[in-house]
């Protein structure tokens, strides 16, 4: 759909001249990394998202031992 949409647009450019391009070019998705769970796919995989909630979780109960002790 978007490249048909795309060559529409294209075909209606007033243009002095063709243009050409050829090669490659590294495309990179975004990425995101959480500390102790590790690089996040995308879309999300049910095991990093149970990962990411027992480390947050893990980390709670720290905070509040912390504050249980002072």
């Amino acid at each position: 759909m978007f490249t048909k949409q795309l060559s529409d647009i294209l075909q209606n450019l007033q243009r002095p001249g063709d243009f050409y391009s050829t090669g490659t070019l590294e495309t990179f998705p975004p990425s995101l990394e959480v500390k102790q769970v590790g690089k996040i796919s995308s879309p999300l995989l049910s095991v990093q998202a149970e990962q990411h909630v027992e480390n947050m979780y893990n980390k709670a109960l720290m905070e509040v031992r912390v504050i249980l002790i002072i």
